[in-house]
């Protein structure tokens, strides 16, 4: 498989935003996001991937002292047979038993009921993508929806996606978009005057705040 790093931080953003975790970021992706901040994941002139088995990838999980696994990209959901191989890998060796995150676009049905958490993140059209239908909301009890906003003009295109999957407030968080700790904290304050006025959560993005991973 091909993967771009496997690394110990923090959760960045979403709910769990702060958790510590351990982070496998898969090589590919099937959107090509023209503000992705992980470009090395699936642009092949910045590609950054070594070839690993599932099991030096579950040896490498476990040299870790963590329990909270973020599987992300790319698109993970891409590689579900693996995830599900990795999962049930590190159950086996661990009596602590682990616990899953996912990341996605939301582009593909999720296969199998092993998340705790599952961060669907429908790209807008200031992404640089067509518009396309999300698929993935098949576990709706553990699913959480984040949308990277530039300004109010993206709330038309949210609310339709609210709309159409019946989301609670309480499950949209709102995200700033931009790829540096400047351009967040420029964006930042129009994003929470909007979660304000929509009665949503604000979503921080930590890992470019901290220059995190």
């Amino acid at each position: 498989m091909k993967i771009c790093e496997i690394f110990h931080s923090i959760q960045g953003e979403g709910v769990n935003a702060g958790t510590p975790a351990i982070f496998v970021r898969f090589f590919g992706c099937n959107l090509q996001c023209k503000w992705c901040d992980t470009k090395q994941s699936w642009r092949k002139d910045q590609a950054k991937f070594e070839e690993l088995e599932i099991d030096k990838i579950i040896k490498k999980i476990g040299l870790f002292d963590c329990k909270h696994v973020v599987f992300t990209g790319g698109e993970p959901t891409l590689f579900q047979e693996e995830m599900k191989k990795i999962v049930d890998g590190l159950n086996t060796l661990s009596p602590q038993k682990y616990s899953f995150e996912l990341e996605t676009n939301g582009s593909f049905s999720i296969q199998d009921d092993i998340w705790q958490t599952i961060n669907i993140s429908p790209k807008l059209k200031n992404s640089g993508n067509k518009s396309y239908e999300v698929k993935a909301n098949d576990f709706p009890a553990k699913t959480w929806w984040k949308f990277v906003v530039e300004d109010e003009n993206d709330m038309p295109e949210i609310l339709e996606i609210k709309k159409k999957y019946n989301i609670p407030d309480e499950k949209m968080l709102l995200m700033s978009q931009g790829q540096t700790k400047k351009e967040i904290e420029k964006v930042s304050p129009k994003i929470i005057e909007l979660c304000k006025k929509y009665g949503f959560r604000f979503g921080p993005r930590l890992h470019l705040i901290f220059n995190q991973q």
